[in-house]
Formats: C-alpha cells, structure tokens, sequence
C-alpha cells in the first residue's frame, strides 16, 4: 500500500487493486497499514491542519507553520505566489479597472474605427477630437489647420502717389490704406508700416496710424515714420510697432500723412498688422 508516496505518486504497480488471488498476508496486514499511514500522515503535512471548511469561491491556503484554511484570495496574497509580476497594488481585470500612475509604451485601438478615447479626447488615424471645448486663451483669434497657423493677420497696398500739406494727420485720396483684425484674449498688435515718401521742403514728412472699433487710437508723432532735411529727396522707410493691453474685438487700422510744412508726397504704401 502507498509504497511510492509522498516522493512520488503512486500508480497500478506501487499501489495495485486487489484481485481474486490476492493474499492477504502479502503484504501482511501490518505492513500495509503501515503504509496507509504514512500516506495519510504525509497528506494531512501537505495540507495543515485548520478547523475551516471550504465553500463556494475559496481556496485552500497555507500559513507556513504546517496550519492552512479555506479563504478568499487576496491581491496581495495572489502577488505574493508569483515572481514575475510589474507594479504593485490589486489585481486588474478587463472592465473599468482603476489604475493609478500606469506607465505605458504603447496603447493600440482594440476597434480601429473607433480609435482610442482617453478621458473624452478621441485618437484616430493621428486626428484627435473631443465634445468638449478646446482652451486656447493665448490663441484666441488664431485656428490651426494641417499647413499653417493662421493668426489673423491683415495687409494692404496703395502704390498711387498722392500728397498732402496737413500739418496735421489727415487720409490722402486713396484711403484703402486700412486694414480690419480681430484682437484677441492677449490684446496685442503688431503694426508694421512702410511708404516711398519725400518733401517739396525741409520740414518733416510723417506716417502714422490710427485705430478705431473695439480699440481707438489717434495718430502720433511716436508711433510714425518720418524723414526731414533734404528738399525733394526720396526715402523708404519702414517701423514695426507693438501694441499691448488693447480690447478683444474688432479694430480697423488705417494710415495717416501729415508734414511740418512743404508739401509732402507719398507712394508704395504699406500696412501690415498681426494680432498676437
């Protein structure tokens, strides 16, 4: 009886059934109930002792001093059976599962035409797209597209030449000298103005601009290109200016002419604005 166990498993040879010419003293009664008792004696050292019966949804589980009991498995118990685990905490399965600080290489959709949707922004085929708004504060009056950024920005051309002796800021007789953007949430401009212009005197010859709509402006000698000194002589000046604190909203910016005396004469004008 049980000769193999517990090195081994017994089987048909170590542990035969009994036959009808089977003797009863071969082995003898003793022999074989020393056997059986070793059997059980090293299943009941397998198993440990506990006074706990199984139920539905437990396993048996050993404390490591020869007692073991019937009990739900835990996380942590389960992590403690297996050495080739990653991370830590509870076990995961695959619905809804909480997991806090993943580190992960590689997300791949499970339905491709679905893509891949993380906390309400959806990837697909390298587009991502969300129903919820999309913050872009210090781009209000920009739009991204595939090739550019486009930030709004306005130009406009005069070539005709044309004078004035104002000595004040005044328009000449073209006035498509003028330009309409939108300022956004950072209410910055960028003005940039340019013009061929000269000056029948000596007397100072200026361009300026003014501003109206959501933001308004008046034309000023510091914000203005301006040559003097040289009667008759041709200049080509151009200045950027920068604009700040201004309103969100819509704002015309036009160009404006005035001299210190002479008549002054201007072509190839330029106006070119840029809403930050």
């Amino acid at each position: 009886m049980a000769t193999n166990f517990p090195a081994s498993s017994d089987d048909s040879t170590s542990l035969p059934n009994p036959t009808a010419v089977s003797k009863t003293n071969s082995p003898s009664l003793g022999s074989g109930q020393t056997n059986q008792n070793d059997a059980i004696k090293a299943i009941e050292a397998k198993l440990g002792t506990g006074a706990s019966t199984p139920t539905n949804n437990t396993f048996l589980i050993g404390n490591g001093t020869g007692t073991s009991a019937f009990s739900t498995l835990t996380s942590a118990q389960l992590s403690a059976r297996l050495s080739d685990e990653t991370g830590t905490g509870s076990a995961v399965f695959a619905t809804t599962p909480t997991l806090v600080t993943p580190k992960v290489d590689t997300i791949n959709e499970n339905t491709p035409a679905n893509g891949v949707t993380i906390d309400g922004l959806n990837i697909k085929d390298s587009k991502l797209t969300t129903s919820n708004s999309v913050v872009t504060a210090n781009i209000t009056d920009a739009s991204v597209s595939a090739s550019k950024l486009n930030t709004g920005a306005q130009t406009a051309y005069v070539p005709t030449s044309e004078t004035t002796t104002s000595t004040s800021f005044v328009d000449l007789t073209t006035i498509t000298d003028s330009v309409t953007v939108n300022v956004g949430a950072n209410g910055l401009l960028l003005v940039a103005l340019y013009a061929q212009f000269s000056n029948s005197g000596t007397g100072a010859t200026y361009v300026s601009f003014v501003l109206s709509g959501a933001n308004t402006q008046a034309a000023a000698d510091a914000y203005s290109i301006l040559t003097s000194g040289t009667a008759n002589a041709q200049f080509n000046i151009s200045s950027v200016f920068l604009l700040n604190a201004l309103s969100v909203g819509s704002t015309v910016v036009k160009m404006k002419y005035k001299v210190q005396s002479g008549t002054g004469t201007f072509t190839n004008r330029r106006i070119s604005v840029i809403p930050l």
